[in-house]
């Protein structure tokens, strides 16, 4: 959710994998992009006045590369169920053919309480939350350089 910096409950459960889409920039790199908008505090259906576009996801070719991790994602989808964030099976298949969540979205709650179940999960010092992320994301992209319609475009909060 670091990459996607999105709000702690808003919208996740919204997302469907046709809201995001793969290109390849005038360099040969392939990056995601968000390819449709959702209905947020800023952005409210088709008004164009409220869109923004514009944010990349690039590869990097290194470990933990997000765009690898999230076509590795997709890619377990159940592909009769839409919806970006599915319920996982309880046991993995080991076959490799069939996929790993089931035909059923993540309901609101267990998308908005994640970060908290993961963090204490791992032992952290912190109990960090979706928001903690969303900040986090936000802060870096600021302090990276990136131009304030930037962090907009990816994070929906102008600052």
């Amino acid at each position: 959710m670091l990459y996607i910096c999105r709000r702690g409950r808003e919208n996740l459960r919204m997302l469907r994998k046709d809201h995001f889409a793969i290109a390849t920039g005038s360099k040969g790199r392939r990056f995601l992009y968000q390819a449709k908008d959702e209905m947020t505090k800023k952005i409210r259906g088709d008004n164009m006045e409220t869109r923004v576009d514009g944010g990349r996801m690039y590869e990097t070719g290194a470990a933990g590369c997000p765009l690898a991790a999230y076509e590795k994602y997709v890619s377990k989808l159940h592909p009769l169920c839409d919806a970006l964030f599915q319920t996982l099976w309880p046991k993995l298949p080991k076959d490799g053919e069939h996929p790993w969540y089931k035909n059923c979205p993540v309901g609101e709650r267990t998308l908005g309480n994640m970060m908290a179940k993961l963090s204490t999960a791992a032992g952290l010092s912190k109990r960090y939350t979706n928001h903690s992320l969303r900040s986090t994301c936000i802060t870096i992209l600021d302090e990276s350089g990136f131009a304030s319609k930037d962090i907009c475009s990816v994070s929906q909060e102008c600052i």
